[in-house]
């Protein structure tokens, strides 16, 4: 799912993208998923960086990097396998309240009367 590039030399979409996608598994890798799209040129582009991959409604990846151009057809789509991260993600988010990350809204002070 996107918004980036329909090829290498191809437009934006006006809209956002999906494709159904399988995932292979021949030269797998620990930290990467690699997908491809059988008997189509289609697959991430530009823009895409950072998109999901979803299999039954669960994130399972990250969009990381294609090899040569985009979308032909001829070699898998790297995405960086969520699972392999989950300690660094929820290390980022319980330390969204540091100095860093966002603060929690302050208590609101009570109203003050001017004195007559």
């Amino acid at each position: 799912m996107g918004w980036g590039s329909l090829g290498t030399r191809a437009p934006e979409p006006r809209v956002l993208q999906e494709l159904n996608v399988t995932v292979v598994t021949f030269l797998c890798r620990p930290h990467n998923l690699r997908t491809l799209v059988p008997r189509r040129a289609a697959g991430i582009c530009s823009g895409d960086s950072g998109g999901p991959l979803v299999c039954d409604g669960v994130l399972q990846g990250v969009d990381s990097f294609v090899i040569r151009e985009c979308a032909t057809g001829q070699f898998p789509d790297f995405f960086a396998r969520v699972s392999m991260y989950v300690d660094w993600i929820h290390t980022v988010l319980l330390s969204a309240g540091d100095e860093a990350g966002p603060q929690p809204p302050s208590a609101p002070q009570p109203a003050q009367h001017p004195s007559h």
